[in-house]
């Protein structure tokens, strides 16, 4: 890999660190906020923290330029915005995840640097 192609890959892992960092920390308060739990179910409670932990150590292997790392990551980032898309659907107001899938193209640019 050339310096080019190794800052995108740091750049996407510090994305992946912040974006999953931020996603741990709100999933550990917003279970406390009332009417939390019944509109997003018990299930996505239990699994939105742990899902964002392997956010974070994929974040951490993507530094070691793992491959395997970013598509775990482009797995994850996809579940995301299908789980935001549907809660927001059977909300009443549906709406586009337009973060994810500002961040999936992103991931997807990375994808290429890994030829």
């Amino acid at each position: 890999m050339n310096k080019k192609q190794t800052k995108y890959i740091k750049i996407l892992a510090i994305a992946t660190f912040i974006y999953f960092g931020i996603r741990f920390i709100l999933s550990l308060i917003l279970p406390f906020l009332e009417g939390y739990v019944e509109e997003i179910g018990m299930v996505n409670v239990i699994f939105s923290p742990l899902l964002a932990l392997l956010g974070i150590y994929f974040g951490y292997q993507l530094l070691k330029k793992k491959r395997w790392a970013l598509i775990g990551i482009i797995v994850l980032i996809a579940y995301h915005a299908i789980t935001r898309y549907v809660i927001t659907s059977s909300l009443g107001d549906p709406s586009l995840p337009i973060v994810q899938i500002a961040y999936l193209l992103f991931l997807v640019g990375g994808l290429k640097q890994f030829k």
